[in-house]
């Protein structure tokens, strides 16, 4: 877990998994993805993130990951900034923790429609970044250079730490991000 960055705040922790390897969708993302880019660029990233994913194949991951954010003291829980929820199993771990952590608003954009986020607590909100109806928390879309969001999409600024539309916001969000 990090603790904010130069778009979240420092009440954010930030819980990231390798890009691409733990994306099953991601084919149409991969050419402009941020997160690899992250990976290549910093030689430290890529075994931070490598290290996370196999944290989280452990038992012990729930146990550790609610010590380790009670420990950040932290409002709010980024996940996967980077990577991907890449099993229903996985999944369900974030869900036990949200639960442990009631007062600490978690969020997350996927693309991992294979996943039953049904059981999500009201402080974990989950945004697809795929067109359709999931019944998820809100939709999220990338822009590309010089095309314009849709009528009733907020158009991302790039810093969380004066618009926190997508976490905080009551109700469905649609949130477009230009593409950087």
């Amino acid at each position: 877990l990090s603790k904010g960055n130069s778009k979240l705040p420092k009440t954010t922790g930030i819980f990231n998994l390798p890009a691409v390897q733990t994306c099953s969708n991601c084919f149409d993302c991969k050419e402009f993805c941020y997160a690899l880019k992250a990976e290549r660029m910093y030689p430290n990233v890529l075994p931070s993130r490598m290290t996370n994913w196999g944290d989280s194949l452990n038992q012990l991951f729930v146990n550790k990951t609610v010590l380790r954010i009670i420990k950040l003291n932290v409002d709010t829980i980024r996940i996967h900034e980077s990577g991907e929820f890449f099993s229903q199993a996985y999944w369900l771990k974030w869900v036990s923790i949200a639960k442990q952590l009631p007062g600490i608003q978690f969020y997350a954009y996927t693309k991992a429609m294979n996943i039953d986020f049904s059981m999500r607590p009201a402080n974990l909100r989950i945004i697809a970044s795929v067109p359709g109806d999931y019944g998820l928390d809100g939709l999220a879309v990338v822009l590309q250079k010089g095309e314009i969001a849709e009528k009733g999409y907020l158009t991302c600024g790039g810093d969380c730490k004066i618009c926190s539309y997508c976490y905080r916001s009551k109700g469905f969000v649609k949130v477009a991000f230009p593409l950087h």
